[in-house]
């Protein structure tokens, strides 16, 4: 049994929700999903459990950094501001390490 062939099953009963942003998909527990990991949770093994853990706390700022948000002003010479407000996409830059 692979991921993607499970992944699928998730998202159909919705465990996990999908979602897209340009060409990448993204994958999301749902609060079902949580709801039946906890049931289990003592059933997976502690060595995986530390596995997954680490895995979060290496790549949280990977993921934090995935959208960024950036201000920019100037005065103009008749004393008023000009503002520039962007978010920018950087999934493209930072994957998460394995």
């Amino acid at each position: 049994m692979t991921l993607t062939q499970v992944l699928p099953e998730l998202v159909d009963a919705r465990f996990v929700i999908a979602t897209s942003n340009s060409n990448t998909e993204y994958y999301k527990i749902s609060q079902e999903g949580r709801d039946c990991i906890g049931y289990f949770f003592y059933n997976i093994p502690y060595s995986i459990r530390e596995d997954i853990k680490a895995y979060i706390n290496k790549n949280r700022q990977v993921y934090k950094r995935k959208q960024e948000y950036f201000k920019d002003y100037y005065k103009n010479r008749d004393g008023t501001y000009t503002t520039n407000l962007k978010i920018i996409n950087l999934s493209s830059s930072f994957e998460p390490s394995e």
